[in-house]
């Protein structure tokens, strides 16, 4: 029996067996993950030494700490960064939105109204309904704003002297009109808030319309004379109330004509004759 088991040795139907138990125990020489199994004639790894496989390439082919793939191309992320806004950018966008208009509900109905009027608005909406903290600031917002008036409205009738001294000296020692002052200072009208406007000396267009007016003042206040005689009551006192006022724009438009710049300034306000009558 011997005899026959060496047979089948020297046969070679006895290696079948011992190719099984190779193939078994090491995998054709892979492991499942198909990385070289360490049951080959390769050196064992140590435990816990890096394996290659799938998603894990040769140490010599992996990225390296700082190793830039792609030197020339777009860094990442660069496309979603913001651009930086200047400040004249910023200040441009809240203006914008401080006078975007906008349409707010009133007692009257709709209205129409910048976006900042519309938050001071409401700001003093809340303080007349007991809110003490919209009340503080809508008092501080108030004189604050008043300072800032107050502040211009100095600093105009300063600069308005200012230059009116100077042009006097230089005049005084010229003898004449010094040259380099674009306005004449004896054109500034000034009121009570400031600088109203500035007058040039009359043209003969604006002569010919005041002469115009003067006209058709002085036949108002003839028909308005001719009806009083025999009126009495409420109409006799409207009468005399615009007999009164023709009066005031007879003597304002002959102010005018003789050389008074605030009298040419409030008659091209174009207010003087639009006189409401009372019924």
């Amino acid at each position: 029996m011997a005899g026959n088991d060496d047979d089948r040795d020297r046969d070679g139907r006895g290696d079948d067996r011992a190719g099984r138990d190779h193939d078994s125990e090491g995998g054709g020489g892979f492991d499942n993950d198909g990385s070289e199994s360490e049951s080959t004639g390769s050196p064992r790894r140590p435990k816990g030494a890096y394996r290659v496989g799938h998603g894990k390439p040769p140490a010599e082919y992996r990225v390296k700490p700082g190793q830039c793939l792609n030197p020339t191309g777009r860094p990442k992320g660069a496309k979603n960064k913001p651009k930086p806004a200047s400040s004249g950018d910023v200040r441009a966008m809240i203006l914008r939105e401080a006078r975007r208009q906008v349409t707010v509900s009133d007692a009257q109905g709709p209205v129409t109204m910048s976006m900042v009027e519309m938050v001071y608005r409401s700001l003093g909406l809340r303080a007349a309904k007991g809110s003490v903290r919209a009340g503080r600031d809508f008092v501080s917002l108030a004189r604050e704003a008043e300072r800032e008036e107050a502040s211009e409205r100095t600093s105009v009738l300063l600069a308005i002297a200012e230059y009116k001294l100077e042009f006097e000296r230089r005049r005084r020692a010229l003898g004449k009109k010094p040259p380099g002052f674009i306005l004449d200072p004896d054109g500034f009208i000034v009121g009570s808030k400031g600088l109203v406007g500035f007058r040039e000396r009359a043209s003969e267009e604006d002569k010919a319309r005041w002469q115009g007016q003067r006209a058709e003042c002085q036949q108002e206040l003839k028909v308005a004379k001719a009806q009083l005689v025999g009126v009495k009551g409420r109409k006799r006192a409207r009468l005399q109330r615009e007999i009164e006022t023709l009066g005031r724009v007879l003597a304002l438009i002959d102010k005018a004509l003789a050389g008074s710049r605030d009298a040419m300034w409030i008659l091209d306000q174009g207010t003087v004759f639009d006189r409401d009558e009372e019924t």
